[in-house]
Protein backbone atom coordinates (compact mmCIF):
# COMPACT_ATOMS: atom_id res chain seq x y z
CA UNK A 1 0.00 0.00 0.00
CA UNK A 2 3.07 2.26 0.76
CA UNK A 3 4.79 1.46 -2.31
CA UNK A 4 1.60 2.29 -4.47
CA UNK A 5 1.33 5.25 -2.97
CA UNK A 6 4.47 6.26 -3.01
CA UNK A 7 5.10 5.51 -7.03
CA UNK A 8 1.08 7.40 -7.44
CA UNK A 9 3.03 10.66 -5.97
CA UNK A 10 6.58 10.19 -7.97
CA UNK A 11 4.13 9.37 -11.11
CA UNK A 12 2.43 13.27 -10.20
CA UNK A 13 5.64 14.75 -9.52
CA UNK A 14 7.38 13.71 -12.36
CA UNK A 15 4.57 14.73 -14.84
CA UNK A 16 4.53 18.36 -12.92
CA UNK A 17 7.91 18.69 -13.00
CA UNK A 18 8.77 17.84 -16.39
CA UNK A 19 5.45 17.82 -18.09
CA UNK A 20 6.15 15.16 -20.93
CA UNK A 21 3.82 14.51 -23.64
CA UNK A 22 2.72 18.10 -24.57
CA UNK A 23 1.40 18.69 -20.97
CA UNK A 24 3.23 22.16 -21.15
CA UNK A 25 1.43 23.29 -23.43
CA UNK A 26 -1.98 22.42 -22.15
CA UNK A 27 -3.95 25.68 -21.09
CA UNK A 28 -6.75 24.50 -18.81
CA UNK A 29 -7.06 25.89 -15.22
CA UNK A 30 -7.50 22.08 -14.23
CA UNK A 31 -4.13 20.81 -15.03
CA UNK A 32 -2.99 20.07 -11.61
CA UNK A 33 -5.74 18.04 -11.15
CA UNK A 34 -5.63 15.78 -14.00
CA UNK A 35 -1.67 15.16 -12.94
CA UNK A 36 -3.28 14.13 -9.65
CA UNK A 37 -5.43 11.90 -11.44
CA UNK A 38 -2.54 10.12 -13.40
CA UNK A 39 -0.73 9.43 -9.55
CA UNK A 40 -4.21 9.01 -8.35
CA UNK A 41 -4.39 6.35 -11.21
CA UNK A 42 -1.12 4.66 -10.36
CA UNK A 43 -1.96 4.97 -7.06
CA UNK A 44 -5.20 2.76 -7.24
CA UNK A 45 -4.06 0.37 -9.46
CA UNK A 46 -1.21 -0.68 -7.99
CA UNK A 47 -3.14 -1.21 -4.73
CA UNK A 48 -6.09 -2.95 -5.88
CA UNK A 49 -3.68 -5.40 -8.27
CA UNK A 50 -1.25 -6.28 -5.45
CA UNK A 51 -4.43 -6.74 -3.00
CA UNK A 52 -6.05 -8.82 -5.51
CA UNK A 53 -3.66 -11.09 -6.01
CA UNK A 54 -2.30 -11.48 -2.51
CA UNK A 55 -5.87 -12.28 -1.44
CA UNK A 56 -6.85 -14.57 -4.87
CA UNK A 57 -3.80 -16.54 -4.33
CA UNK A 58 -2.15 -16.24 -0.94
CA UNK A 59 0.05 -19.96 -1.71
CA UNK A 60 1.19 -18.47 -5.00
CA UNK A 61 2.56 -15.63 -3.49
CA UNK A 62 4.54 -16.88 -0.64
CA UNK A 63 7.93 -15.62 -0.14
CA UNK A 64 9.56 -19.58 0.37
CA UNK A 65 7.62 -20.24 -3.55
CA UNK A 66 8.92 -16.52 -5.14
CA UNK A 67 10.47 -16.50 -8.43
CA UNK A 68 11.68 -14.24 -11.09
CA UNK A 69 9.16 -15.38 -12.99
CA UNK A 70 6.39 -14.96 -10.41
CA UNK A 71 7.35 -11.46 -10.59
CA UNK A 72 7.89 -10.54 -14.21
CA UNK A 73 3.94 -11.95 -14.44
CA UNK A 74 3.37 -9.53 -11.62
CA UNK A 75 5.40 -6.26 -12.97
CA UNK A 76 3.27 -7.02 -16.47
CA UNK A 77 0.08 -7.17 -14.61
CA UNK A 78 0.82 -3.90 -13.16
CA UNK A 79 2.12 -2.13 -16.13
CA UNK A 80 -1.37 -3.19 -18.31
CA UNK A 81 -3.67 -2.10 -15.31
CA UNK A 82 -2.02 1.36 -14.88
CA UNK A 83 -2.30 1.87 -18.25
Amino acid sequence: MIQGTLFGLFVFLFLLAFQPFGLMTYPGPFKLLILGGYGLNTTLSLILIHTFISLAFPIWYQEKNWTIGKNMILATLMFFGIG
